[in-house]
């Protein structure tokens, strides 16, 4: 009798952390919507996927062929410098000295559009340049070792904007011919529209106050509309929203660039959003983006879904109710 107690007791023990795990699943699920969308559950939320993303990095890394880029690119360039092929200083123009953004990667520059209206938006063109110029001080000051020693070299590797990109990597223009994808023609086209749809973003969802754009280059006193102090979500939204349009006509997007992006994803299809797109086609969209760029080598399919996701979201950031939203408002906790 009491090896029965004994082995109903240590059944017992261990049925326990699992019926406190159901409760806790089922709990969960019955609350997900709160889990989501309630600040209080931000801190769980967060842990949680910082710990999914550490294992998905790790087994990406240990099992996925396409991580190989880095290392190929980078033993190749350390091997042009052993062999005296290449400068060093004319490589340290391309990786970049590491303290700011665009001193480690040059992709950061499709922020300085939306930089450059706020900018102007709060100072005006007199008042914008100071700001500009500590921007370019801090390139200049980060980049003298090299400048000194190389200038030219330097220059030319740190703003080479005219390399081709292998068709082998691409995620995003699989579906083209090759020959039609390193085509000049092809990226003048992509920089043409990449230009037109920021004009147009800036002329008539960024700047909504009724007067000429050609306004913001006037000292901000002399507008007929002062301009009112920037929120943080005015600030946001127009800075993903310029880094998005410059990656929806990006000459190539290799498998690493999709940390260019994928962190502003849910700000973008969440703080303005249009009312057609509903929450599930919202989390569709999410998903088909990770699948496009977790499928190598890619394919025609993966790039056209890529670019039709895209498509979706310049679509709701235009159609939206407001360019700039004034904040997002934490729903009422359920009583």
């Amino acid at each position: 009798m009491a090896a029965g107690l004994r082995k109903r007791g240590r059944a017992g023990s261990a049925a326990q952390p699992a019926g406190i795990c159901r409760q806790w699943l089922h709990r969960a699920w019955q609350e997900r919507r709160l889990l989501l969308q309630e600040p209080r559950y931000t801190l769980l939320v967060a842990s949680c996927l910082c710990l999914a993303e550490v294992g998905i990095t790790f087994w990406v890394i240990q099992r996925v062929a396409y991580t190989e880029i880095d290392w190929k690119t980078y033993m190749t360039q350390v091997e042009g410098v052993i062999n005296g092929t290449y400068d060093y200083t004319q490589l340290q123009g391309d990786t970049g000295p590491l303290v700011l953004a665009v001193s480690v990667k040059m992709n950061v520059l499709l922020f300085a559009p939306g930089l450059l209206f706020l900018l102007l938006t709060q100072f005006g063109f007199r008042g914008a340049l100071p700001k500009l110029s500590i921007c370019a001080a801090l390139q200049v000051v980060l980049g003298l070792p090299f400048l000194l020693e190389n200038p030219i070299g330097y220059l030319s590797r740190s703003f080479d904007l005219g390399r081709q990109f292998l068709f082998r990597w691409t995620v995003n223009w699989r579906f083209l011919p090759e020959a039609f994808f390193l085509h000049r023609g092809f990226h003048l086209a992509l920089l043409a529209a990449h230009l037109a749809l920021l004009l147009l973003f800036a002329l008539c969802r960024w700047h909504r106050t009724g007067e000429s754009i050609l306004s913001l280059l006037k000292d901000p006193s002399k507008r007929k509309v002062p301009p009112q102090s920037l929120t943080p979500n005015q600030i946001v939204s127009t800075l993903f929203t310029s880094n998005f349009i410059g990656i929806c006509f990006s000459r190539s997007l290799h498998y690493q660039f999709y940390v260019w992006y994928f962190h502003t994803l849910p700000y973008l299809l969440w703080a303005t959003p249009a009312r057609w797109l509903t929450h599930l086609l919202r989390l569709l969209l999410l998903g088909l983006i990770e699948l496009s760029w977790n499928t190598y080598p890619s394919t025609p399919c993966s790039s056209a879904a890529l670019h039709i996701c895209h498509a979706v979201i310049l679509l709701q950031l235009w159609l939206g109710p407001q360019s700039f939203p004034k904040s997002i408002q934490p729903s009422k906790k359920a009583h």
